[in-house]
């Protein structure tokens, strides 16, 4: 299989890298300290804003 990695910067500009794989094929992203991807620092960002779904081979992201 091949390896999928998300990369994003923080408010701080840091990088954060999050692998992805088929194994757990659903993220969310959010303001919710329950997301698997949270971005508390971001007002801009609803409680649940985004989920990244691995849909057969390619990945998804699904914007609220």
């Amino acid at each position: 299989t091949t390896e999928s990695r998300l990369s994003y910067f923080d408010g701080e500009g840091r990088t954060h890298r999050v692998d992805l794989s088929p194994e757990c094929p659903r993220l969310t992203v959010g303001r919710s300290p329950q997301s698997g991807l949270p971005l508390a620092a971001d007002d801009e960002v609803s409680r649940l804003h985004a989920v990244i779904e691995c849909v057969d081979t390619h990945w998804t992201i699904v914007d609220d």
